[in-house]
């Protein structure tokens, strides 16, 4: 069986944290406006996601007769979760929408009562 090279995965792993590095500076210039913000969130769970995919299958590419699938089903899991958390900030961000015709954060502050 051929063994996977190691710099695959270091290969992956850097476009992993070039893609999170490019999120965070995007987050950072769009936190007036909550549909990017929750869109941004949303990639920055899937380079998450994406990551424990490579390591996964970087560490089971040999035990193909025993495989592990501890970080498929964890990945299951932040997906469920981040698909909860995307229903619940696009309706926050409709019922904002509704009250102020706007869907920026500063808006947020109405809500509190």
């Amino acid at each position: 069986m051929q063994m996977l090279c190691p710099l695959k995965l270091i290969f992956f792993i850097f476009i992993s944290f070039f893609f999170l590095t490019l999120l965070l500076l995007i987050f950072t210039k769009l936190y007036r406006n909550m549909l990017k913000l929750l869109f941004v969130i949303e990639l920055l769970s899937l380079n998450f996601c994406l990551l424990i995919l490579f390591t996964d299958f970087y560490y089971n590419w040999n035990n193909i007769y025993n495989l592990n699938v501890n970080g498929q089903i964890f990945v299951l899991f932040i997906l469920t979760i981040s698909a909860l958390e995307a229903s619940i900030g696009l309706a926050l961000i409709y019922m904002n929408y509704k009250q102020t015709q706007a869907t920026n954060i500063e808006n947020l502050n109405k809500f509190k009562n």
